[in-house]
């Protein structure tokens, strides 16, 4: 069957601006075949079938009736006249359908299996069947088989057809009357009301009501679930409203006063024209916040119950606290500002080692196992390769951050442009920064792995920020119970990380209900594996686990309730006494206060014994050779170490210091070009030039100097040598 469209394109421009005007069509631009799918919109409007029926006297509508019940509403024009055998009834009734676009007429050529067809039966037209069928009537006497006839098929459109069935089961109940009063359209429920209509148009309702991501992955029977808790919504129905027009708004309000229902006539007292009126009337049945039916020979517009009496937004509950608990056994055991710490930690490594990257762009094993060993310790209850992960965490901060860069060629660690500004930082300054830098690019730091529907930055960045505030209510130093907090959040605000309507868009009806039976594995997992690393290693919260290592409880550290608002920017600080640290006699110093430039210059001297509230360093041999390798000298240390020390330093620290300088022996190692002239005033003139004083590193004798070029870039074909001697070809010096 053809759709309703290519029926209108068979039709003249006379003939389509009889059926517009039949309709009483609302059309931007004159018609003509070919442009008919304005009108086809038109006429598959209900407001406009319900005026078009509203014309027919009960002997048109019996016709009509008659036709749509006929199996796909066609009917072949032989076994009309057999069923219709008043030709005058039947013509007259035929022409008017016909003239209105309800009706299509259409000829085929078949055999006539009975032998009976006879010459006289081809009409003398040429029949618009194809060029196949044109050439093939010249011979008609030479096609095998038995003669052809016309076959006229009479039918009505499918997109007419279905509305027209319901719309006339409704008009023959509503005068006839009901059994029982329930049963008028204006009473039903609202999803008795969406079950009528056809598919196309729940589907359309479904887009306008922000359902898209449901269509052509739900039955009808979950979009009229969808719509019918979308049309109840207050929220939903002011946003869909605000984006018609200010006189459907008006017309919406003028219903809701009337009680919700109106006749039609009523209606048009006040707006005088029915076309009038349906520019304002048809946006609000399009949208199904407004439905029109037959009752008591009359038609009526209203509003559904459940649309007039939308559910209000939930009232603001107070929210149950979470559940205390007792402080765990097994705790976190680094302070709230080890992450900056240990970037110190690492920093200092890659500049007092010759850290190379592996050809994978991986740290080596060796260097890894070096570093965590170095960092503040995890509990030995969480999970295998913790510390791994967490240093992954800490080395991707410190690369978007630019306080490390790799070398495009050799692929070692160097320091970063960002790094001499981090050490003017105090620790709890800069754990400001690494907070922000989570909460603004989650993407970048991780590390927890979302599922791919919620892995984009705004999503991410939003649930961290949700669950940061959580946080806000929670007393500093009180312990709570994970699971607490889970049932809360699950029975509160199971969508904190993207609302149910935009999920429902981007996933479906049914992944959705599948994926809400798993909420405790989906989200709660987000949840749990947020608190125990970025909120744990960040130092917002500490982390109790049980035996297996589960997270059990939480608790807010003071550090954490600045950054969750509920304290004051800035009003967590570090003490700064004089003296720091104390060295002992059999080299050991302890640190008592933590501060950022004290840790940096006290790790490249020293090793690592016991990171703790109180930190122990000793002095090898090792590490000072390590120390005067980065520039110090041993008159620097010795400086340092007792402006910082409460007492003299120890006597054996002084000589033994002296004696381990001993074995080093500082020289420079650079890489750079040998250039020589025959004559020394060549070299006098490229030293006095502009151009090539800068890339003059020394002048070893009369007529050779040192040059330092470019390091090679990662395009290999620019060799810094060509490139040199090309300035200098280009400058009138001719190199070999």
């Amino acid at each position: 069957m053809k759709s309703l469209v290519a029926y209108l394109n068979q039709k003249s421009a006379s003939e389509l601006r009889v059926i517009a005007e039949t309709w009483q069509a609302n059309l931007t631009d004159r018609l003509y075949t070919g442009n008919t799918f304005e009108l086809a919109q038109e006429m598959q409007s209900e407001f406009l079938q319900r005026r078009y029926l509203d014309t027919l006297s009960p002997f048109m509508t019996e016709w009509l009736t008659f036709f749509i019940e006929q199996a796909d509403s066609t009917i072949i024009y032989d076994e009309l006249v057999r069923q219709q055998p008043r030709q005058d009834d039947r013509e007259v009734t035929l022409k008017e359908f016909k003239a209105a676009g309800i009706l299509f007429e259409e000829k085929t050529l078949v055999a006539d299996e009975s032998g009976a067809g006879q010459a006289g039966t081809v009409p003398a037209k040429p029949l618009k069947a194809g060029w196949g069928e044109i050439y093939g009537s010249r011979n008609r006497a030479r096609v095998a088989g038995s003669l052809k006839i016309v076959q006229t098929t009479l039918t009505v459109p499918r997109e007419l057809a279905r509305p027209f069935d319901r719309l006339l089961a409704e008009k023959k109940l509503s005068e006839e009357g009901y059994d029982e009063p329930g049963l008028k359209p204006s009473q039903v429920p609202l999803n008795y009301l969406l079950t009528s209509l056809e598919v196309e148009k729940l589907e359309q309702a479904a887009e306008t009501w922000n359902l898209s991501g449901l269509l052509g992955n739900a039955t009808p029977a979950q979009l009229i679930v969808e719509l019918a808790q979308a049309l109840t919504d207050q929220a939903q129905q002011e946003r869909v409203l605000n984006g018609l027009g200010e006189t459907s708004r008006e017309l919406f309000k003028l219903l809701k006063l009337a009680g919700g229902k109106m006749t039609l006539a009523a209606l048009l007292e006040n707006y005088v024209s029915l076309k009038r009126l349906g520019r304002s009337l048809r946006p609000l049945l399009e949208t199904q916040l407004v439905w029109e039916a037959f009752e008591k020979d009359e038609s009526i517009v209203f509003i559904p119950a459940e649309i007039l009496n939308p559910r209000q937004p939930a009232p603001v509950v107070q929210p149950e606290a979470l559940q205390t608990v007792t402080p765990p056994g097994r705790t976190t055991l680094f302070p709230p500002y080890a992450l900056a710490w240990d970037i110190l930690t690492f920093l200092n490594y890659i500049t007092t080692n010759d850290l190379k990257l592996t050809n994978q762009a991986l740290i080596p094993k060796r260097d890894l196992k070096k570093i965590s060993s170095q960092l503040w310790p995890l509990n030995g209850a969480e999970m295998a390769g913790a510390e791994y992960q967490r240093l992954d965490f800490l080395v991707r901060m410190c690369f978007n951050l630019s306080l490390y860069k790799t070398e495009s060629v050799s692929w070692r660690l160097r320091t970063g442009a960002e790094f001499e500004a981090w050490l003017e930082l105090d620790f709890y300054r800069q754990m400001r920064k690494l907070v922000e830098f989570w909460l603004a690019e989650p993407t970048r730091s991780g590390p927890v792995d979302f599922p791919y529907y919620y892995s984009s930055a705004k999503m991410m960045s939003h649930a961290n920020r949700v669950m940061l505030g959580w946080l806000k209510d929670c007393e500093p130093g009180t312990w709570y119970s994970m699971d607490s907090l889970l049932q809360k959040v699950q029975r509160e605000n199971p969508y904190f990380i993207i609302q149910r309507r935009e999920l429902l868009n981007m996933i479906g009806l049914k992944r959705l209900t599948d994926l809400s039976k798993q909420w405790l594995q989906i989200e709660g997992g987000l949840i749990q594996n947020t608190f125990q690393t970025a909120l744990e290693w960040l130092g917002i919260v500490q982390i109790g686990r049980d035996e297996t290592g589960r997270v059990v409880a939480f608790s807010l550290t003071d550090f954490g309730a600045e950054m969750c608002g509920r304290t004051t920017k800035g009003a967590t600080e570090l003490p700064r006494p004089p003296y720091p640290l104390l060295v002992q006699p059999n080299f050991e110093i302890m640190l008592f206060a933590p501060e950022a430039q004290t840790v940096w210059t006290l790790e490249k001297f020293t090793e690592l014994k016991k990171l703790d509230q109180v930190s122990l360093y000793t002095l090898t041999r090792e590490a000072v050779l390590r120390g005067l390798e980065t520039g110090l000298t041993v008159t620097g240390i010795q400086d340092w170490l007792q402006k910082r020390n409460p007492q003299p330093l120890p006597q054996n620290l002084a000589v033994s210091l002296q004696d381990w300088s001993k074995g080093f022996k500082r020289v420079k190692v650079a890489q750079v070009t040998l250039l020589e002239v025959e004559d020394p005033a060549v070299l006098d003139e490229l030293m006095s030039s502009k151009q090539f004083a800068d890339s003059v590193e020394r002048r070893v004798s009369p007529t050779a100097a040192l040059v330092r070029l470019p390091e090679v870039s990662e395009n290999r074909r620019n060799n810094p040598l060509n490139t040199y001697k090309t300035r200098l070809r280009n400058g009138g010096f001719f190199a070999d």
